[in-house]
């Protein structure tokens, strides 16, 4: 009894804790304004530090910021830095809401254009490359953050906007396709009036870009593979070396630049815009923006903000839109040891809209964001435009359950071998029921199908399977549809996903080898059913109720598809051997199975009598093929 009121106590002290507003605890939120000292032209992305802490900010296209502050650095100096401008250092002490900073160009100092052979250039550029894991986390990082991703219409005006506050850990730089691990902690956002009648083009992935980035991916334009396809200039700025580059190919054209620190050469930004006009089934994706900008912590260089803008066109509204996502890092923990628990994830291919619980216009006191610009702040304040996302919810209820449900179907193809089971010899089958006797040497026979499979997964990990085969040749016919379940368990917690599959299924199987063809002028009656007898092929066969238990293997392609390999047992019960004939000609060809104990027939192997073929349902099957859908 004191065990239970030791912790309805604790349970009561932990909820009381939680309804205490996050402004209560000592802090100090600094907001303002970067301009140019001559222009007063805003600034955008200039890096708001506090050395020695992950502590900062970005500021935004308007020049605008805000950045939360622990009491316990109000000791501390905020420094706002921007290639191409004088650094400015304040007091956090002397900060206040409304600053405005205003920062010195560096006149003097223009950036050097330095000239070098190509061949020097290839391997300052391939020296840079080789340093990635040494300048860069060999081990897992572990990020607090704050993303948003909005969507315009093309005069500029918001349709949707998203906002979350996420956990997110990464894996070493040397996993290439790491798409690491997600958590959404607090979200915020929803769909003005408008978007169905500018796209009905939605987006996954996006919140991913906090664990993935040119320098993980190993891009072209820095990968020394890809070097020839591309061309290349330096500039010597500040203490960075800014190499322009653009790709020789124009009918896409990509340039843009990237920096490197002339001591460590690490990557620490880059940017570049490519044109393209790639076909999707919905939507071209016409001209694209990427960013990056990384910050130093002790003797390596993390991800501290990224942006991407794309345009696209629908082609069903036949209107252009436009999509953009930002990513700042708000707290970054190096070495990190802890996962986050799959069942907490985000998956890669859900769309983080329709993740969003709901909405509110006051929501982020009390965290450091990135800030958003005056149109989608008036947005976000007005109360018709909050009305409208309410509004938006209510009527696409029905639709966001329909495609939860979707999202949670997998859909496979494949091709699978097996080898049917009969002693070899020469057969020969009368049937004078059909008037009909067949002659052929059967011996080790292979069988290819077409296979597929419909799955539900009711969770994350666990599958209802409706799977079926059926063969691509007619001489040796393998045939089954099963019902059962796919456990599955990931084997990586980084990098590309590799998954061990367990599935076990309950259904009916079908082997057949083909006796022959005929044709007869009458109609036949087999199987309790009437075919037409112009032209009908004859199969030997064995039909089972069977349990077949797979273990199977799959490793993601991109976005939701992946390649699977299954190895299965078959165990066959309560079998029978039949006689199958099948029309060959008509629009619907009929088929019908008689029990060969049960019609007048003779089988003979190699001249003896015996009473059944022996043919056998596959012990063994192998399958390979692709899931579209998960």
């Amino acid at each position: 009894m004191k065990d239970y009121c030791a912790k309805l106590l604790v349970c009561k002290i932990s909820v009381f804790l939680s309804l205490i507003p996050f402004s209560v605890f000592p802090q100090t939120t600094v907001g303002g304004k970067v301009v140019s000292e001559v222009s007063l032209t805003p600034i955008p992305f200039v890096n708001i530090a506090i050395p020695g802490t992950y502590y900062g900010t970005i500021t935004n296209n308007d020049g605008v910021f805000s950045l939360t502050v622990p009491s316990k650095l109000s000791d501390k100096k905020l420094v706002f830095s921007c290639i191409g401008f004088q650094s400015d250092t304040i007091p956090v002490s002397k900060t206040q809401s409304g600053l405005v900073i205003k920062m010195e160009e560096k006149v003097n100092e223009l950036p050097e254009v330095i000239v070098m052979p190509e061949n020097t250039l290839r391997k300052l550029l391939q020296r840079a490359y080789d340093k990635i894991p040494q300048n860069y986390p060999v081990t897992n990082t572990r990020y607090k953050g704050f993303y948003r991703e909005t969507l315009k219409d093309d005069n500029g005006n918001y349709i949707s906007f998203g906002e979350a506050f996420i956990e997110a850990v990464r894996g070493s730089v040397n996993l290439r396709n790491d798409q690491g691990q997600i958590k959404i902690l607090k979200s915020r956002g929803g769909y003005f009036s408008g978007k169905d009648s500018t796209t009905i083009v939605r987006f996954y992935g996006g919140v991913f870009q906090s664990t993935k980035d040119f320098i993980q991916n190993r891009s072209g334009f820095i990968n020394p593979s890809n070097f020839k396809d591309y061309r290349y200039s330096v500039q010597k700025t500040d203490n960075f070396y800014k190499i322009n580059f653009r790709k020789k190919d124009t009918e896409h054209a990509m340039s843009g630049y990237f920096l490197l620190d002339t001591l460590s050469l690490a990557y620490t930004e880059a940017c570049y815009f490519r044109e393209r006009d790639e076909d999707a089934i919905y939507f071209k994706k016409l001209d694209a923006e990427n960013y990056w900008k990384f910050v130093k912590i002790d003797e390596n260089y993390f991800l501290k903000y990224s942006y991407f803008k794309g345009e696209g066109f629908d082609k069903f509204r036949k209107k252009k839109f436009h999509h953009f996502n930002e990513y700042l890092a708000t707290e970054i923990s190096p070495n990190y040891t802890k996962k986050i628990p799959e069942t907490e994830q985000v998956n890669f291919f859900d769309v983080f809209m329709d993740e969003i619980p709901d909405y509110s216009d006051n929501y982020w006191d009390g965290y450091t964001i990135v800030e958003a610009d005056s149109l989608l702040k008036q947005n976000q304040l007005k109360q018709d435009g909050f009305q409208a996302i309410l509004n938006y919810k209510e009527k696409t209820e029905k639709r966001k359950k329909f495609l939860a449900v979707i999202s949670k179907l997998s859909l496979k193809y494949g091709i699978t071998y097996s080898v049917p089971q009969i002693m070899s010899g020469e057969y020969e089958f009368q049937l004078p029921a059909i008037n009909q006797t067949f002659t052929e040497q059967f011996g080790n026979q292979t069988s290819w199908s077409l296979s597929g499979s419909v799955g539900y997964f009711f969770r994350h990990n666990l599958a209802v399977l409706l799977s079926s085969e059926n063969s691509l040749g007619d001489g040796c016919i393998y045939r089954e549809t099963l019902l059962g379940f796919d456990l599955k368990t990931r084997m990586n917690s980084f990098g590309t996903p590799n998954y061990l599959s367990f599935k076990a299924g309950l259904g009916n199987a079908m082997s057949m080898l083909k006796l022959g063809t005929f044709r007869n002028s009458k109609t036949i009656q087999w199987g309790n059913k009437k075919l037409n007898a112009s032209k009908i092929s004859a199969f030997a066969g064995n039909q089972s109720w069977v349990f077949k238990p797979t273990v199977g293997f799959s490793r993601y392609l991109k976005g939701k598809s992946s390649w699977y390999v299954d190895f299965s047992y078959v165990l066959p019960f309560s079998s029978k051997e039949i006689i199958a004939l099948k029309e060959k000609s008509g629009l619907f060809r009929k088929s019908a199975e008689e029990d060969v104990s049960e019609i007048d027939n003779q089988i003979f192997r190699d001249g003896n009598l015996i009473n059944q073929t022996g043919l056998k349902t596959p012990n063994f099957t192998l399958t390979m093929g692709i899931n579209l859908l998960r």
